[in-house]
């Protein structure tokens, strides 16, 4: 089966980096009943974390987001791949973007268990579509 390649949104979240920030996020999120593709976070500069969200629904998420008062940036697109695990899943999917020339400027991949994994990929917005039709 080949891997399935997604045009999914994504949000970004920045807060002041101190304890219980992600779990006020993702309690007003599962409250509002969003449902989530990824989510992750990080400290950047200022003290303060990132948490860059990925919902199914972007309408859900961006409704919810409003009603508790939390900023997010604007919406971002980026790919989401999924599919059978197997060594070099991502190199076949870099190598046919940097043949045509697309840079990657963030990924993040998982083994999803089951024998799946899935890889979220960011890149300059002009690429995207681009990119999707070369690796799916």
């Amino acid at each position: 089966m080949a891997d399935s390649v997604q045009l999914v949104s994504v949000y970004s979240i920045t807060l002041p980096n101190k304890t219980g920030q992600g779990i006020a996020v993702l309690s007003t999120l599962q409250a509002a009943h969003v449902n989530l593709l990824a989510f992750w976070g990080y400290p950047i500069k200022g003290r303060k974390v990132q948490f860059d969200v990925v919902p199914e629904k972007a309408v859900e998420l961006t409704r919810a987001l409003k009603k508790a008062a939390i900023e997010a940036g604007p919406r971002k697109q980026a790919l989401l791949i999924s599919g059978a695990d197997r060594p070099g899943a991502l190199a076949d999917s870099f190598a046919r973007l940097a043949g045509a020339g697309i840079d990657v400027f963030a990924a993040h991949a998982i083994a999803a268990g089951e024998g799946r994994y899935a890889c979220l990929l960011q890149l300059a917005e002009a690429d995207i579509k681009k990119a999707r039709k070369i690796i799916s």
